[in-house]
C-alpha cells in the first residue's frame, strides 16, 4: 500500500497526542533509535545534501511542508531532518518532565542541521496559552514541533506478567507532582520494555487523564527500556521474579473533584527479547 502524503502535527506533544479516546500506539522514538534512524549509516555529523532530503531555514519559506515530499534516506524514512522538531520518547533526565527534541525544524538553519541536534522545551513556546496556571502539552507558539507515530513489529499482547506495586505521591516543583513505585515481573521470561501510563484517579478512583480545563494529569514512565541511551537500571531487561523502583512527574489536577494524593499506573507497552 502507498504511504499517504500528510501534513506534519503541529503544536503538540508526545504525552496529549493519544487524549481523548484516541490513543497511539506509540509516540516517536527513543533517544537512541531517533539519533541512529536519521543518520541510516552515515558516519558524518551532517547530511550530505540537506536540499535533497530536508526542510530547513533557506529552504522551507517560513513553513511546514508535506511529509514525503524530500528523499528518504538510507532506511526509506523521510523527514527525519528538519520540517519539525520531533519528540523522543524519554525525557532528558528523570523523573522531571523534561521533553527531547531531535531533528531540526523548518527553522533551523541548514548548518545547525546536526545528526544529534537536541533541543528542550522553551518557555516561551507555549507563552500565549491563556490558562493558570499555563499547559505545558500546549504549545501555542511551536509550529515547529511534532512527532512521529511509531508501532512495534508484532504487538506486544495482554499483560500478564508485570504487576505494578503501591505508588506513593510527593509534591515536587511548581504544579507537579511526584509518583513513585515498583514493577515486579511475575512472568516466566524476561522482559526488555515496559512501558508506564501513570495518573491520578477521581472521586469514584477511575483513571483522569485530564483536568477540568483539558490539561493532562498524566505521564509515561520506562523502568525497563533496553534501549535507552540513558544511563542507569532500566537499560537491562527485567528477569523472572526481579522487581524495579521508578519515579516519574505528572501535573496536578486543578478543577475537578479529585484526590491529589491518588494515583494509578497501568502497563501501556511491554516487548519481549525476539
Amino acid at each position: 500500500m502507498a504511504a499517504q502524503v500528510m501534513n506534519p502535527v503541529r503544536h503538540s506533544s508526545c504525552t496529549s497526542a493519544g487524549m481523548r479516546n484516541r490513543p497511539a500506539v506509540r509516540i516517536s522514538l527513543c533517544n537512541r533509535a531517533r539519533a541512529i534512524a536519521p543518520r541510516a549509516g552515515s558516519t558524518g555529523a551532517l547530511l550530505e545534501k540537506p536540499d535533497d532530503a530536508a526542510w530547513f531555514k533557506e529552504n522551507a519559506d517560513k513553513k511546514t511542508h508535506l511529509t514525503g515530499t524530500k528523499k528518504p534516506n538510507a532506511f526509506g524514512l523521510c523527514d527525519l531532518v528538519g520540517n519539525v522538531w520531533e519528540y523522543s520518547v524519554e525525557f532528558h533526565s528523570g523523573p522531571e518532565y523534561r521533553p527531547v527534541l531531535r531533528g531540526g525544524a523548518w527553522t533551523t538553519p541548514g548548518s545547525e542541521l546536526r545528526f544529534a541536534a537536541r533541543q528542550e522545551i522553551r518557555p516561551e513556546w507555549f507563552e500565549r496559552d491563556p490558562n493558570r496556571p499555563r499547559s505545558m502539552w500546549w504549545l501555542t507558539d511551536g509550529p515547529f514541533i511534532g512527532f512521529r507515530l511509531v508501532r512495534f513489529a508484532e504487538p506486544a499482547g495482554k499483560n500478564e506478567t508485570i504487576l505494578v506495586g503501591p505508588l506513593k505521591v510527593a509534591k515536587a516543583a511548581n504544579t507537579m507532582m511526584r509518583i513513585s513505585g515498583q514493577v515486579k515481573n511475575t512472568g516466566t521470561r524476561a522482559v526488555e520494555e515496559v512501558e508506564l501510563t501513570v495518573y491520578f484517579l477521581d472521586a469514584d478512583g477511575k483513571p483522569m487523564y485530564e483536568d477540568g480545563k483539558a490539561r493532562p494529569t498524566f505521564s509515561k514512565v520506562w523502568p525497563v527500556l533496553v534501549n535507552s541511551d540513558q544511563p542507569g537500571a532500566h537499560r537491562a531487561p527485567l528477569k523472572p521474579g526481579e522487581s524495579r523502583d521508578f519515579e516519574v512527574e505528572i501535573p496536578q489536577a486543578f478543577e475537578v473533584d479529585t484526590d491529589p494524593d491518588k494515583a494509578g499506573a497501568k502497563v501501556s507497552a511491554l516487548k519481549y527479547p525476539n
